[in-house]
């Protein structure tokens, strides 16, 4: 028996994307200052302040385009009536959707972080 994909759970899914968005912003605009709390943080990042906002810069581009692609997936596939009235599918092919997209956002995050 499928059950039918609740409101409140595309808004989840949405806002996630969203939140996404909002977290990349900053970065983007090399507001966050090296730390140990919010960014791409690892050795290399850390150890120096250029490579810091180069490189968390460039990560947050493609995190705001994973933000964007997961809230119109998410709002997309609401409204097709076999993904709506399905909640596994539903939330299966979302997760599918962001966990492709976010190891894409880590792996050239690291190979633009390697040329730096």
């Amino acid at each position: 028996m499928n059950e039918e994909v609740p409101v409140g759970f595309m808004l989840f899914f949405v806002c996630a994307g969203l939140l996404l968005v909002g977290l990349s912003i900053p970065l983007l605009l090399r507001r966050i200052k090296p730390n140990y709390w919010y960014g791409f943080r690892v050795r290399k990042t850390l150890s120096d302040e250029r490579i810091w906002y180069e490189s968390n810069a460039y990560a947050a581009k493609w995190l705001l385009a994973l933000g964007l692609l997961h809230t119109v997936v998410s709002l997309a596939l609401y409204f097709i009536p076999a993904f709506r009235a399905n909640l596994n599918a539903y939330a299966i092919t979302c997760g599918i959707v962001f966990m492709l997209a976010f190891s894409l956002v880590i792996i050239m995050s690291f190979r633009h972080l390697r040329r730096l």
